[in-house]
């Protein structure tokens, strides 16, 4: 797994504002994808891959002085096709990212049909801007091989479920008919 920086580590490291990091970041000078938000004890904290922001602030800050800050953008976004593309993962617990090129094989599991369609696409997209290979069909037949298995367990479960209810339904019965049964005893003595 890609090491992180902390905000507050990165801030601290090259003596910058939180200010100046976020103007960079609207500009475009560091991805949005690269500012990701993670549980902590108090709240959301913010971390980076460490290599590659620590590489664009260095670049930034020894640029910046003989460049102004849009030239430097307009720059990165003529390189943008050299930077690593990622898969984000945004979750309860924050949101990580992991560079396509270190991904090996995704593996979907227990999801529902609609999930099929989204690794269908997130395939597609892999295949267009990575350098794995990507076996689409594979992987749906795998997804949809999960689903049914999955698909069947819920039948049966519910089908359990179905019989032990007519038999809470059966015994419920009894227990009013033999408490009406009781009421009625005593109305009679």
């Amino acid at each position: 797994m890609e090491e992180l920086i902390s905000k507050k580590e990165l801030l601290e490291k090259y003596g910058i504002s939180y200010g100046a990091l976020y103007r960079w970041k609207r500009m475009g000078l560091i991805p949005e994808e690269w500012f990701e938000k993670k549980s902590a004890v108090t709240g959301q904290e913010t971390y980076f891959p460490r290599e590659a922001v620590c590489e664009r602030i260095e670049m930034i800050l020894e640029k910046k002085d003989s460049m102004s800050l849009e030239n430097i953008a307009e720059e990165i976004k003529g390189n943008s096709q050299e930077l690593p593309r990622v898969l984000r993962i945004v979750w309860d617990g924050g949101t990580t990212q992991i560079p396509l090129s270190k991904i090996h094989s995704i593996v979907v599991v227990d999801q529902n049909e609609d999930s099929a369609d989204i690794v269908a696409d997130l395939s597609s997209v892999l295949g267009k801007t990575a350098d794995i290979s990507v076996d689409t069909e594979a992987i749906v037949s795998k997804v949809r091989d999960k689903i049914e298995k999955t698909s069947e367990k819920i039948r049966r479960a519910g089908a359990s479920i179905d019989g032990i209810s007519h038999d809470l339904e059966e015994k419920l019965l009894r227990i009013s008919e033999t408490i009406n049964e009781m009421f009625n005893q005593k109305g009679n003595e």
